[in-house]
């Protein structure tokens, strides 16, 4: 590993160690791996007893739902990923609207409405359960199925 690489591994740790410290004594039942990536990621965010995650996007408090999966299903809220894209009063389709999070980070940049298809049942109940958790309903319609580009014989 070179120099540089420890540097920021020990950085890491050393940065996200309070909050990690704070949701072990709180008693979240989650690997120390998945509190410093998640913390990593959000500093200010908290890991709730519901497996739920809040923190905030866009100053809003975002709650979302994450179940079985490792508290970290939602980098995109930090990463900006999509900022680059021009959603601002347009309608935006999400083919693989996964837990909800690129079809609420839509609808919270101001999209007109988003579409959101999710093929996976497990993906469709969080997706569906996060846009309700924010609030989002009003925004976000969401389809379970797959969209192909030819007909798929089954």
């Amino acid at each position: 590993m070179s120099f540089y690489k420890s540097i920021k591994t020990c950085l890491k740790h050393i940065l996200t160690c309070p909050q990690v410290v704070s949701h072990k004594i709180r008693g979240v039942d989650i690997p120390y791996s998945e509190l410093v990536t998640f913390f990593r990621y959000f500093p200010f965010g908290k890991i709730n007893h519901d497996l739920t995650i809040s923190f905030y996007y866009r100053k809003r408090q975002i709650k979302f739902f994450f179940g079985e999966l490792p508290p970290l299903i939602a980098p995109e809220f930090s990463r900006c990923d999509y900022d680059w894209l021009p959603v601002d009063e347009r309608t935006v389709v999400d083919i693989g609207a996964a837990s909800g999070d690129t079809p609420i980070i839509f609808a919270l940049r101001n999209a007109k409405n988003v579409i959101g298809y999710e093929l996976n049942k497990r993906y469709f109940e969080m997706a569906s359960l996060n846009i309700k958790l924010n609030q989002l309903s009003n925004k976000i319609t969401l389809h379970h199925c797959g969209i192909a580009a030819s007909k798929i014989q089954a």
